[in-house]
């Protein structure tokens, strides 16, 4: 059976572990083993605290980004509105400008007969010498 280590370079598989400790090669080649093995747990429980680290940061992440994106629907939705608004609010100017010029020339007219029925009324008086 092959190690699963690929920097291992014996087969331990047909070693008892008696034999081990009478050789002291081997058993620092043991302890050598057992220290990569401690290491290699510490660093898969890094990588675990990581990977929990950055699911958390993906999990913010995406709130913000569900956030953002119903502001910007909410925004969105109020120039919709603001652009109507204006249109409707330009039809009333012009409307009112429209009004404001009619009433201008019903004005004009009235003054214009005004001034004419008074030249009128003037020049009978004038004419008339009995007045």
């Amino acid at each position: 059976m092959k190690s699963e280590f690929p920097y291992v370079l014996m087969d331990i598989s047909s070693i008892s572990p008696r034999e081990y400790v009478r050789n002291p090669v081997r058993a620092a080649y043991m302890a050598s083993l057992e220290s990569q093995i401690s290491s290699l747990r510490d660093e898969l429980a890094t990588v675990y605290k990581t990977q929990g680290q950055n699911a958390q940061r993906l999990l913010s992440m995406n709130e913000t980004l569900r956030e953002k994106e119903e502001s910007s629907r909410i925004d969105s939705e109020n120039i919709r509105k603001s652009k109507e608004d204006i249109i409707v609010l330009r039809r009333k100017v012009d409307q009112h400008a429209e009004l404001m010029a009619e009433k201008d020339r019903t004005v004009q007219v009235c003054t214009l007969a005004y001034s004419c029925g008074y030249s009128r009324a003037l020049a009978r008086s004038l004419s008339d010498p009995t007045r």
